[in-house]
This record gives C-alpha cells, sequence and structure tokens, in this order.
C-alpha cells in the first residue's frame, strides 16, 4: 500500500494511493467518531506520553506540557 503523508502544522493528513484515486485514511477520534485528519500534539507528564486526540483533551491541565506541530 502506498501512502502519502501531509505533517502539516494544525493537521496530519494522510492519502492512500488506490487505482489513480488518492482517497484520505480516516483516524478514529476520542469519542469514536471517524476524522480525516490527526492532530500533530503531544502532552507530557513526568514519564507519561499522550499523543493526537488524548493529548487534545489533557491541553486545560496545566500538569501537563503541550508539544505543537512536531
Amino acid at each position: 500500500m502506498r501512502l502519502g503523508i501531509d505533517f502539516g502544522t494544525t493537521r496530519i493528513v494522510v492519502a492512500a494511493a488506490d487505482r489513480g484515486n488518492f482517497p484520505l485514511v480516516h483516524f478514529e477520534t476520542h469519542d469514536g467518531q471517524a476524522c480525516d485528519w490527526y492532530p500533530p500534539v503531544v502532552a507530557v507528564h513526568g514519564d507519561q506520553r499522550l499523543y493526537g486526540w488524548q493529548a487534545l483533551a489533557v491541553q486545560d491541565d496545566e500538569s501537563w506540557t503541550i508539544l505543537r506541530s512536531l
């Protein structure tokens, strides 16, 4: 399978090559919804790491350090 990945500053988007078409790959959000992008965010708290949707869920908690646009 061939994939194209766009590491954007606010979104990561993935497309698959399928017989001349390039449909977007969908990611599952924290609440089970399908989304065609993934957030480029990491949350760090001591030895713990959260990525993507889980990192966004703790962004308002000041005990976590948020790293964006990796």
